[in-house]
C-alpha cells in the first residue's frame, strides 16, 4: 500500500539517479509551471494528474482495497527563444538542451519503472508507462524563449488508506 507522494518522490528519484535531470531543477508540483523559479535553461516538472479509484474494489472491501489508476506528467521545459523564428529548430535539436533529446532521456528512465520502497516492497501493482495522449509539444510559457513538451504515465496502486 502507498500513496502519491512516495510514487512522485520515487519518479524524482529515478529521473535524477539516471543523469536526466538536476536534483536542484526538478519540482514536485501540484501546479502546471505557474511560480515556479526556474534558475536554469532547463528544468523539469512532476505533476499530479488524475487518480481515479476502481469502484468496483472499493465496494468490494472499502478501505483495505482501494485500488487507484493514477496518471503523472513529466514536463521539460526548455528556454531556447523559440519565439524567434531562427531559433525554433534549437528548441527542438540542441545537443545540450534540445527537448527532443530530454524527453528521449525521460521515456528510456520511467517506461516500465516499477519503483520500491525501502522495506523492497512494490509501490505499483504494475509497472508504470507512457499514456495516451504519449507526449506533446505544449503551448509556450509567457516568458519569451520558453518551450516544453510533456508526457503523460498511467500507473495502478493500492491506495493507504488503513494506516
Amino acid at each position: 500500500m502507498t500513496w502519491l507522494d512516495a510514487i512522485m518522490t520515487s519518479v524524482k528519484t529515478k529521473l535524477v539517479a539516471d543523469g536526466v535531470f538536476d536534483v536542484n531543477y526538478l519540482y514536485l508540483t501540484l501546479l502546471d509551471d505557474q511560480g515556479l523559479p526556474p534558475g536554469t535553461d532547463q528544468y523539469g516538472t512532476i505533476l499530479a494528474g488524475p487518480q481515479r479509484p476502481d469502484q468496483g474494489a472499493i465496494r468490494g472491501g472499502g478501505n483495505t482495497t482501494p485500488i487507484i489508476d493514477g496518471e503523472i506528467a513529466v514536463i521539460v521545459w526548455n528556454r531556447l527563444y523559440v519565439d524567434q523564428d531562427n531559433r525554433d529548430d534549437a528548441f527542438l535539436t540542441d545537443a545540450t538542451l534540445g527537448a527532443l533529446q530530454k524527453m528521449r532521456k525521460v521515456m528510456k528512465s520511467l517506461q516500465l519503472f516499477d519503483p520500491v520502497n525501502g522495506s523492497a516492497d512494490f509501490l505499483l501493482t504494475e509497472p508504470m508507462r507512457l499514456a495516451n495522449p504519449g507526449w506533446l509539444v505544449r503551448p509556450r510559457r509567457i516568458q519569451p524563449g520558453w518551450g516544453s513538451i510533456a508526457t503523460t504515465w498511467m500507473f495502478q496502486y493500492l491506495a493507504d488508506l488503513v494506516s
